[in-house]
């Protein structure tokens, strides 16, 4: 199951690098185009690709934003004492000192 996830993943991230660069590659390419007038298809689709590409800056900085507190979500608060020893107490680890 995680090689599917995985594979799916990958699969996204092709399709969201290739959308990203098919829109760059059409707003420089018609950026100084003739236009037609008030119902030029071109600006409608500069229009359109200039979308796309606020919409995957968003989902990339929505994606980088998220990934801290995924990293994060492993560490407990409540266990983070700097005080005390990585081992713990004597008890805790019950040790008996009989000597």
């Amino acid at each position: 199951m995680p090689d599917r996830r995985r594979n799916i993943a990958g699969l996204l991230c092709v399709v969201l690098v290739t959308a990203i660069l098919v829109s760059s590659a059409f707003l420089i390419l018609e950026a100084d185009h003739d236009c037609a007038g008030e119902n030029c298809a071109i600006c409608r689709m500069i229009a359109v690709n200039a979308e796309v590409l606020r919409l995957a800056g968003a989902a990339l900085l929505a994606l980088f934003g998220l990934l801290p507190i995924r990293e994060l979500q492993a560490f407990h608060p409540a266990s983070f004492r700097p005080f005390r020893s990585v081992a713990g107490s004597l008890v805790r680890l019950k040790v008996r000192l009989d000597d």
